[in-house]
């Protein structure tokens, strides 16, 4: 069977595709290496039968396709990790505009919708047009990008946030296929592509910030769970409410939620 996957190039889901070229070419698969929405894109128009996406992709293609979620290695944050921040203008008297250099993507964008829910902000992230944190924040109230930046006195965790509001981890990543276009063994070439020394369970704990530390901690979770199903399910009715889809898709998964082969 010939088909083609399509992975995200961006760092945060490295680990899960550390071996994809050497296998694909092994196994005479098509790689398609590109943005999370380019993969979106892609699975969207036939031409990828499985990808690594976010949630909402999910969320919004389920709704238009049969898709299944394949239980393999995933990404979720719980807790504090770093892995994206939310920057406030310290002298500001209000949070009325939220910015980021990448403000399409998924992380950064349930930043501001946590944000928005947890304060009673009535925000929406839009582009920045820098990446320069110190440029940004002086036009801007709030701005939301990858990483953590110690050197800014006013900062918060966006998956520390998200799972203090919802009391639950945050997906990033699933792997999503097209049901009856991809071969038995799928989670078997889904796991060849990964790098399982770098997906254990990582603890993250607390930096000292400006000489205070609150003893918080979180956890990158990449190994599928019985409980990740519902996570997801979570995070597609909270993208439900919040507008970002017209309504809530299942989650299906592969050879679960049987599909009939033509």
């Amino acid at each position: 069977m010939s088909f083609s996957i399509a992975i995200p190039s961006h760092p945060l889901f490295a680990p899960f595709c550390a071996n994809a070229e050497r296998v694909c070419q092994e196994r005479g698969i098509r790689l398609l290496q590109g943005n999370e929405q380019q993969c979106g894109e892609w699975l969207a128009r036939h031409t990828a039968e499985l990808a690594f996406v976010t949630p909402l992709v999910y969320a919004r293609l389920a709704l238009k396709t049969d898709l299944r979620i394949v239980p393999a290695p995933v990404l979720l944050l719980e807790g504090l990790t770093y892995a994206a921040s939310i920057y406030l203008k310290p002298a500001s008297e209000g949070i009325i505009t939220c910015v980021s250099s990448n403000a399409s993507d998924f992380l950064l964008q349930m930043g501001a919708a946590v944000l928005s829910e947890k304060f009673d902000l009535p925000l929406m992230l839009t582009p920045s047009g820098t990446s320069n944190l110190n440029e940004a924040l002086a036009d801007a109230d709030a701005v939301i990008e990858y990483g953590f930046d110690a050197t800014h006195d006013v900062v918060l965790d966006v998956s520390d946030e998200w799972t203090d509001y919802l009391e639950a981890p945050l997906p990033l990543g699933v792997w999503v296929c097209r049901p009856e276009e991809v071969p038995e063994d799928i989670a078997d070439i889904i796991h060849a592509f990964a790098d399982t020394s770098r997906l254990e369970e990582q603890e993250v704990f607390e930096l000292d910030h400006r000489g205070a530390n609150a003893g918080r901690s979180g956890k990158i979770i990449a190994d599928w769970n019985d409980e990740i199903e519902e996570v997801l399910q979570q995070t597609i009715e909270f993208l439900f409410y919040r507008q970002y889809v017209p309504a809530i898709a299942a989650t299906k998964v592969w050879l679960r939620d049987v599909v009939e082969r033509l």
